[in-house]
């Protein structure tokens, strides 16, 4: 029995994507449907993608998407934002988007973030786990710090003491004094008042590292979709609702087997650029008088005055200043941005055809190797097997052996020492 698609009915055919243009075709506001005055709404484009593999493999891929030679400082060198470009390959998911989404933007937030500098590596960068060494330089610097800091503690507890009725802070002065002149014939000066011993206190200051977090904010859409305006506003919103809901959540195909959320790439002009987005939060409400009605085909429903939508969108990854040329390279509207998204598709299919390629290619190569090795490893044993003994090619009668007996003990005594 054929797996069911969770997403069947939500995409418009095999290899073309649902759509559902909210601004143009939903009833969000009294303008008519379609009317030129919607395509001056502000928009926020979304794109939901299915995922392709499972956690464990999206997770090795991330980094055969990292150390492949596709991914080297030379393979974007005709690319305008080669950085742009990795993020674009680092999530496999399926060539074909889901469905593409058109929604109302009008929220007050153009952008957020915070930025962070500490005196640890950032959890970023190690990715869950410790950085080579990484222990052992903070420990190095740790130390350093414990050195200055404990040696000025203790200065500063010497410098108190009395010998002879001079404290030894001040008898450190006086020797700095006498040997200044001397010092200075080296090229080297003594600052008799930059005391250690003796100061009122101390701070070590130490470089900080950048902490690589993902600190911005998510975007957030919302909007409200009316029941009573058009005939049909119940059906198309019930229906947009439904899928929305099917699209954020994990579906079972067996006792052990689901499927992810969709991940999202969102444009909105202008505003946002985000590359890989998680729905966050999702948020749909029953607004105004509600009413239990029978729908053909599903059932009873309840069916209020209005739907109130709130969905908060969050990066996957970090939003580095890549992704700030591409929120205005976009015109007309939905159309424009449903078009420069199908390239963007090839190319990242392209990316992963090619290093599927590659990988083939290793196998192939690791194939040869061990069929060579094996075959001489055969051949070796072979010669090994049919190879007569080194003394086993001199054939002697037992007559010859007797004479050769014979002549050697005849040598041996008329040898001149056996005389």
């Amino acid at each position: 029995m054929a797996r069911k698609d969770p997403y069947a009915d939500i995409m418009n055919g095999p290899e073309t994507p649902g759509s559902f243009d909210i601004i143009k075709e939903y009833d969000w506001t009294s303008v008519p449907r379609n009317a030129p005055l919607r395509a001056e709404a502000p928009s926020a484009y979304v794109t939901a993608y299915g995922m392709q593999h499972s956690q464990l493999r999206q997770f090795i891929d991330g980094y055969m998407n990292i150390f492949s030679p596709n991914n080297s400082s030379t393979s974007y060198g005709q690319s305008q934002n080669p950085g742009l470009d990795f993020y674009k390959g680092l999530y496999s998911v399926n060539k074909t988007p889901i469905a593409r989404f058109n929604f109302p933007f009008f929220n007050d937030n153009m952008r957020s973030f915070s930025s962070e500098f500490a005196d640890t590596f950032s959890p970023i960068s190690q990715r869950g786990a410790q950085m080579l060494f990484g222990n052992e330089i903070q420990g190095a610097g740790q130390m350093m710090e414990s050195l200055g800091g404990g040696a000025v503690a203790t200065g500063r507890a010497l410098g108190s003491l009395n010998f002879g009725g001079t404290s030894v802070a001040d008898k450190v002065g006086k020797l700095s004094e006498k040997a200044a002149p001397f010092a200075k014939q080296f090229g080297i000066t003594l600052n008799g008042g930059m005391q250690t011993i003796g100061a009122p206190g101390t701070f070590i200051e130490t470089p900080k590292f950048y902490q690589y977090s993902n600190t911005d904010n998510g975007v957030q859409v919302g909007f409200t979709l009316s029941n009573t305006l058009e005939d049909d506003g119940f059906d198309k919103n019930y229906d947009f609702i439904t899928k929305f809901i099917r699209l954020n959540r994990p579906f079972r195909t067996g006792p052990i087997g689901m499927t992810f959320p969709a991940i999202y790439n969102i444009v909105i002009p202008g505003v946002r650029y985000i590359q890989w987005a998680s729905l966050e939060d999702f948020n749909i409400n029953l607004l105004g008088n509600r009413r239990k009605i029978y729908k053909e085909g599903s059932g009873e429903i309840i069916v209020p005055e209005a739907y109130t939508c709130e969905f908060t969108f969050k990066s996957l990854t970090l939003e580095p200043s890549n992704f700030v040329d591409p929120i205005s390279k976009f015109s007309d509207g939905f159309e424009g941005y449903s078009a420069d998204r199908r390239l963007n598709e090839n190319f990242a299919a392209q990316i992963k055809e090619d290093i599927k390629k590659e990988q083939e290619a290793k196998q192939r190569e690791n194939y040869q190797q061990r069929q060579t090795r094996q075959t001489h490893k055969e051949n070796v044993e072979k010669y090994e097997a049919g190879r007569p003994d080194r003394f086993d090619f001199i054939q002697i009668t037992p007559e010859q052996r007797q004479a050769g007996l014979d002549a050697a003990e005849n040598e041996l005594e008329n040898l001149p020492t056996l005389k």
